[in-house]
Formats: structure tokens, C-alpha cells, sequence
């Protein structure tokens, strides 16, 4: 992704981007950078266009396209997540990847989508050459970097945090760097003064994340703990979590753990089982901590109950809330 920012310092700049990920902090960032270093605001209005999925007209667009700047050395023309995938935007998919193929050197053609599609023929087989295209994934980023990346941003605000710290943070917000942005903001105007982040200041005012309260959620069931359980539960309730969006977290991480155990089970290390699920390591490791609380038999009664109470809640026969509680306490007490 630095990559993008070589072009604008080394003034390479490609006359087509692709942007896609998970990330949208990123996706942000970088289209931000280019617009800044292509557009000045004097300029901008005559010469950036912007199109999204109510704007896109296949023959504007082109126009766009085909328009020289005025004032300056290039324009740029912006495709936001126009659904170009998408079966009724077939015809300008084959007219765009026309225009691409003979795309001026004054234009710049920032694409962005939420995935990259294979099969897509001409339009892709563009996008493979390098010399006048950029192709830019910008995924959701690695802890370590992630980690980094914070104790970059509190030093922005003159405040301290230690890696330990960062890393708690982390974990207990969420990977979304927009979040964790404004978790950043929040700690450091509660900070003032002070300089160093701890992690009592983490627990004080940051907001845990779904994920991590899933987790203490099915802490608290292994551990036999139904006070805690039943705390987080309602914590998430008072959070305006949907009952059943909280069931199919539950029955996720369940899932999940039960895959841990299976894959350990069998002579699997940590390393090689965060590689075959994809996962994050500290995230396995908890759920194989979390997977000693529970027998193969047990995890799979658990998965066949959370089917159970989804389809009884969909027919009407349980009400959401109660039969969630009613079975946080029969998992708890087992």
C-alpha cells in the first residue's frame, strides 16, 4: 500500500487505482493522498468528478473521462463503489474497460469497490498492467502493525502508551481503524495533561467491541461464572445489541472453539492452526483456553441448542431475550 505513496512523492503518479478491503480507513487514506497531490482546492471543482452507486451514468462518466483539466496537469475521476460487479452494470462494466484501454495520461481513475472480481476479462487484464495501473488491497492490518500504528497516533497527541498497553487496547476495542481512531481521540481528551495511557484509562472509557464481550461472555460460561456471564449479557442488551445478532455470535464463537479443540486435538500446534483458520494467534489461543471448559460432547449439545432456540424464535414459540438468558444459565450451571 506504501506503494501509493512512492508514486506521489517520486511524481509517478498511475492514471488508474483500485481500491478494495475490509479496511476502510485505508481506503480513505490513501484515495485522500492522491486527491491532494493530483487536485489543488483551487482546481478541484473543474477538475475532479466523483461518482457513486446514485451518480454513475455510463456516458458521464466517459465524458468525464475524455475531458481535459483546466489549470492543471490532470483530473481525476472517482468511481465510488458503484456496484460494478453487479449484473445490471454489465454494459457499462464493457464501456468503461473500453475507455480504460485508451485512457489519457491527463486523467487519473480512482476505482473503488468492496472486492476485486476475478473473470471480469478485459477490465481485469487492464488492471494487470502495471505501467498505467495500481491495484490496491487494503485489508484488514496485522496486530503487530496495528499495535505500531497506535503508539504512532497517541505520540501525535503527545501522549505515551506502552506495547503491552496498545496491544490490550486493541483487543478490546476491535481492528476497525476508524474505531480505534476515535477510542484514540476519546482516551487522549480524558487524558488532558497527562501523558501516559493505562490500561485503567482503557477500561474507564473505551468501548468494548462485540467481539471482545463474546468473549467474556463465554469466559464466564466456562468458567462456571454466571454472574459474570449474565453481566455481559446485559451489558449487551443495554447496548441495543439484537438478541439474536448476540445468538449468532454466541453460536459462532462456539463454533469456533469447538474447530480449536478438533484441530489440537489431533496434534496441531497454535501457529499451524491460526494458519489453517485464518485467524489471529491471540485469538486462538484464547479459544483454546477457553475449549479446555468444555468436553466434545458438550460443545456439540451447545451448537445443537443454539439451532434449537434460533428456530423456536423465528416460528414465535420463545421470546428472544428470555430463552437467551434461560440458556446462558443452563450452559453456565452444566
Amino acid at each position: 500500500m506504501n506503494e501509493v505513496l512512492d508514486d506521489i512523492k517520486e511524481n509517478k503518479i498511475k492514471n488508474i487505482y483500485y481500491f478494495y478491503g475490509s479496511e476502510k480507513y485505508l481506503v480513505n487514506f490513501y484515495i485522500n493522498k492522491l486527491l491532494e497531490a493530483i487536485v489543488d482546492k483551487v482546481s478541484r471543482d473543474l477538475n475532479y468528478d466523483m461518482f457513486d452507486d446514485k451518480t454513475a451514468n455510463v456516458e458521464r462518466i466517459l465524458e468525464s473521462m475524455e475531458t481535459l483539466p483546466i489549470f492543471a496537469y490532470k483530473r481525476v475521476v472517482y468511481l465510488r463503489n458503484i456496484g460494478l460487479f453487479d449484473k445490471k452494470s454489465k454494459a457499462l462494466l464493457q464501456k468503461l474497460s473500453d475507455s480504460m484501454a485508451k485512457i489519457s495520461d491527463t486523467t487519473c481513475l480512482i476505482i473503488e469497490e468492496h472486492a476485486l472480481e476475478k473473470g471480469q476479462g478485459k477490465f481485469n487484464n487492464i488492471l494487470k498492467n502495471q505501467d498505467v495501473c495500481r491495484i490496491v488491497n487494503c485489508e484488514i492490518q496485522k496486530e503487530s502493525i496495528l499495535v505500531k500504528w497506535i503508539q504512532k497516533k497517541f505520540r501525535e497527541l503527545e501522549k505515551d502508551i506502552d506495547t503491552k498497553t496498545a496491544t490490550y487496547m486493541l483487543r478490546k476495542i476491535g481492528f476497525d481503524m476508524n474505531n480505534i481512531l476515535s477510542e484514540i481521540n476519546k482516551l487522549s481528551s480524558f487524558k488532558g495533561f497527562e501523558n501516559n495511557i493505562r490500561i485503567n484509562d482503557i477500561d474507564q472509557i473505551c468501548t468494548q467491541s462485540i467481539d471482545s464481550k463474546i468473549f467474556d461472555l463465554l469466559d464466564g460460561i466456562g468458567q462456571k461464572n454466571l454472574t459474570k456471564a449474565m453481566n455481559t449479557y446485559t451489558n449487551l442488551i443495554y447496548m441495543q445489541e439484537p438478541v439474536q445478532r448476540i445468538l449468532y455470535m454466541i453460536s459462532r464463537q462456539f463454533m469456533f472453539i469447538a474447530d480449536v479443540k478438533m484441530l489440537f486435538d489431533k496434534g496441531y500446534s497454535i501457529d499451524e492452526i491460526t494458519e489453517i483458520t485464518k485467524s489471529r494467534k491471540f485469538i486462538v489461543i484464547e479459544c483454546k483456553k477457553q475449549s479446555e471448559h468444555f468436553t466434545n460432547t458438550n460443545l456439540k449439545c451447545i451448537l445443537n441448542r443454539c439451532l434449537d432456540i434460533d428456530l423456536s424464535i423465528k416460528k414465535g414459540i420463545l421470546n428472544p431475550r428470555l430463552a437467551l438468558e434461560l440458556f446462558i444459565i443452563e450452559v453456565a450451571r452444566k
